[in-house]
């Protein structure tokens, strides 16, 4: 009896310890087996993986935690039920912790890498400079030459210091201000006398030209009144002799026609019946006597007097 009941004995003992029952049958979702192993009423360090990987658990888990879990798996020496709630709580904590790991002793080196060759890139640098600097100067130097060369003011056989400010925008000025020229007119004038080769070497040689060009300006105005002038006059005495020989053409007519052709509304002088209208400027008679009907319009304001001075 006694050996029989110890063999059973060993026999039930053998078989419980064989099915144990592992943490996450009990469970359908993780985030209920993660609280209860936080709070220790599971615990397991030596997670079985391949089973683990058949539970409803791990299978019910989203994609990203179960990725992390088998990187858990792979990269550590046994799966822990610290890693499962590692990957629960974060599913990046693996991959960031060996992955960064690595690529930051891959950035050490190249970054290594990348040091001595800017070194070396610095010291081709520097010894180009080194032959390029005395170039650079000489360069420079014959630049500043030219330029100083270009603002120096250039020197006449007097020793006055000319200037294109002075042969033009002070020529210019000088003339607007005379009121006798217009602004392109002076730069007319001005560009006139630098083509015929003035010698404008100060500003009173400036003024003189403007004294000489402003007279010029002035006789030229004269001349054209003066042309205007002998035209009107020439046209007033041609106007007058075409009025005198119209005068002298009625006066002939009314000689050898007596008053038979005269108008009746002008009886003391002789404005034929056939004139075309006429004003009193265009006849050379005045203050002669009007009788309706005044066909000419020569008795404006109806007094009876006509072409009244």
């Amino acid at each position: 009896m006694i050996t029989t009941f110890s063999v059973f004995s060993i026999s039930v003992t053998s078989f419980q310890a064989f099915a144990v029952e592992e943490i996450w049958e009990d469970y359908k979702g993780m985030g209920e087996m993660v609280k209860d192993i936080r709070n220790g009423d599971k615990d397991d360090d030596k997670v079985d993986y391949n089973k683990f990987r058949d539970s409803v658990v791990y299978k019910n888990a989203k994609e990203d935690v179960r990725n992390c879990i088998d990187l858990a798996n792979k990269v550590g020496e046994k799966l822990g039920d610290y890693e499962i709630v590692r990957c629960f709580e974060n599913t990046n904590y693996f991959e960031e912790k060996y992955i960064d790991h690595e690529e930051g002793q891959n950035t050490e080196e190249v970054n290594g890498q990348d040091s001595d060759n800017q070194n070396m890139t610095r010291s081709n640098d520097m010894s180009d400079a080194d032959q390029i600097q005395p170039e650079l100067e000489q360069q420079q130097q014959q630049e500043l030459e030219q330029q100083q060369q270009q603002e120096r003011p250039t020197l006449n056989t007097s020793g006055t210091s000319t200037s294109d400010d002075i042969t033009e925008n002070n020529l210019i000025n000088e003339l607007v201000k005379t009121g006798k020229f217009t602004q392109d007119e002076a730069k007319q004038f001005v560009s006139q006398n630098r083509q015929s080769g003035a010698n404008i070497t100060s500003t009173s040689d400036a003024t003189a030209n403007v004294t000489q060009a402003t007279q010029t300006n002035e006789q030229k105005l004269e001349q054209e009144q003066q042309q205007q002038q002998e035209v009107h006059v020439d046209q007033n005495q041609t106007r007058s002799q075409i009025m005198a020989n119209a005068s002298q053409t009625d006066s002939s007519e009314s000689d050898s026609n007596s008053t038979e052709g005269c108008d009746s509304s002008y009886p003391e002088i002789c404005i034929t019946k056939y004139s075309s209208k006429l004003i009193c400027a265009d006849i050379p008679f005045r203050n002669f006597k009007v009788i309706l009907p005044d066909p000419h319009g020569f008795d404006s304001d109806a007094d009876g007097i006509g072409c009244e001075e």
